[in-house]
């Protein structure tokens, strides 16, 4: 993880980028056991490097790593920047290429399984509602994906019944790789707004959408199908009198 960074400022036109950059594996060693001199590096991925040779891969540099095997390893101070001088000076980076600017820390253990520091928050979608008409008495489960480059640790359902907010934790369905969670049946005439919450291990976290989601229950039979049934129960009622008259 990437912890107090910070812009330094060289003049009007350049910049470095110092952090603390903290990395761990409690499986295995950090970085390639027989060359330790670095285990992974540091990306910058901006729009403003139009005028650099391949800018829209971005610019990165290494990370040191540890002269010894180690499962946790802490650099403090981590200067980047676009170079060094043979004084060992820093060469600045262009000001513009941190206007808008991610920047990425990638690592690897020393079996080659990589990492990145994750920022990012979950993406999130509803697949499907089921049923897409909803009855009196009918339950409704909500089918969601949620994606994120670290581990999911929460999907929440949110839904507002028109007197209260209640909370439903997703479950993950193995087979379809998809989470999904339940609303119970409402009365006809209610209105349920939904969303879905998502965070992933690092504490990044979503909503599905800035707009709630809806639907509103409604009778088992429609108005007019109701009307139609008892117009043919009493007609039926009415041939069956008059034969037994």
């Amino acid at each position: 993880k990437i912890e107090n960074c910070r812009i330094l400022q060289f003049n009007e036109t350049h910049v470095a980028i110092t952090f603390d950059l903290y990395a761990s594996d409690e499986e295995s060693y950090l970085g390639d056991v027989y060359l330790r001199t670095h285990f992974g590096f540091v990306g910058l991925l901006s729009p403003n490097m139009q005028e650099r040779e391949f800018g829209w891969i971005g610019f990165t540099v290494g990370a040191p790593g540890s002269e010894y095997p180690t499962k946790s390893y802490t650099i403090y101070n981590f200067t980047f920047v676009y170079g060094w001088t043979a004084n060992m000076e820093p060469v600045p980076l262009l000001k513009k290429w941190v206007e808008n600017a991610t920047l990425t820390v990638y690592m690897t253990d020393m079996w080659g399984n990589w990492n990145k520091n994750d920022t990012a928050a979950p993406y999130i979608k509803i697949v499907s509602r089921a049923p897409e008409t909803v009855y009196e008495g009918d339950s409704v489960t909500l089918y969601i994906l949620v994606s994120d480059w670290s581990e999911i640790s929460n999907v929440t359902l949110r839904y507002f019944d028109g007197a209260a907010w209640h909370s439903v934790n997703a479950a993950f369905d193995e087979t379809t790789h998809l989470y999904y969670a339940v609303i119970p049946p409402y009365t006809a005439g209610t209105t349920i707004k939904y969303s879905v919450y998502a965070e992933d291990a690092n504490g990044n976290g979503a909503t599905c959408s800035n707009e709630y989601y809806t639907y509103t229950i409604v009778p088992e039979y429609p108005p007019n199908i109701a009307l139609l049934i008892l117009l043919t129960l009493a007609t039926s009622s009415i041939i069956l009198v008059k034969k037994k008259l």
